[in-house]
Formats: C-alpha cells, sequence, structure tokens
C-alpha cells in the first residue's frame, strides 16, 4: 500500500520518537526473518561453509535495504505496479543469492 510506505517509511521518521522505534523495530524483525531465510538456504545448498553468519546478516541488510529503496522509487514513479516492483527486486537479488548458494560468491579483481 503506497500510503502505508509513505507514512511508515517518510513521514514516522521525522516525526521522531515513538515512530523512529516503532519503524527501527519493525524493520529489525523484518531483517531477522530474512536473515533465517537466508541462512537456511545456504544451509539446504549446502553452499560454501566459509559464508559466515556475519555474512548472512550483512547480506539481509543489503537486501532489505534495496527492497526499501525500491519500495520508494517505486512509490515515486507513475504506473509502476506492486507485482512489477516485487519482480525487479527479486530479478537484482536472485542472481547473486543463487551464485553464492552454489560456493560462486563475487571477489575483485587481483590488483
Amino acid at each position: 500500500n503506497p500510503d502505508a510506505w509513505s507514512v511508515l517509511h517518510r513521514q514516522a521518521r521525522s516525526h521522531g520518537e515513538p515512530f523512529v522505534s516503532e519503524v527501527g523495530s519493525m524493520r529489525d524483525e523484518i531483517v531477522a526473518f530474512v536473515t533465517g531465510l537466508i541462512g537456511a538456504a545456504a544451509r539446504e545448498a549446502h553452499s560454501d561453509p566459509a559464508l559466515a553468519d556475519r555474512d548472512v546478516a550483512g547480506l539481509a541488510q543489503a537486501l532489505v535495504g534495496a527492497a526499501e529503496s525500491l519500495a520508494g522509487w517505486a512509490n515515486d514513479t507513475p504506473d509502476v505496479s506492486a507485482r512489477e516492483a516485487a519482480a525487479t527486486l527479486m530479478n537484482f537479488a536472485w542472481a547473486g543469492l543463487e551464485n553464492l548458494m552454489h560456493a560462486r560468491p563475487w571477489t575483485p579483481p587481483a590488483a
């Protein structure tokens, strides 16, 4: 719902407490859930055991942040449906996470 998104992520943060704490708590819950999903997928795929909990937590933060940014963009862009925005996020995340689950992480080129 675009109006709810606007209240939660734009207006609530600028109105101070208790809204800031509530939005932060909700985000923490979402990140924890996504962390669990990524961790479970990594275990199920028997991915590289070097994929540490810290890496999984970082991936969850990145994915949730990308979703928040995409939702803001979709609300500001005429004629972008929720379905289209969700497909965009899945296309963005799927390729990278799939590579990680198959132990093919990106590494920077040698200097």
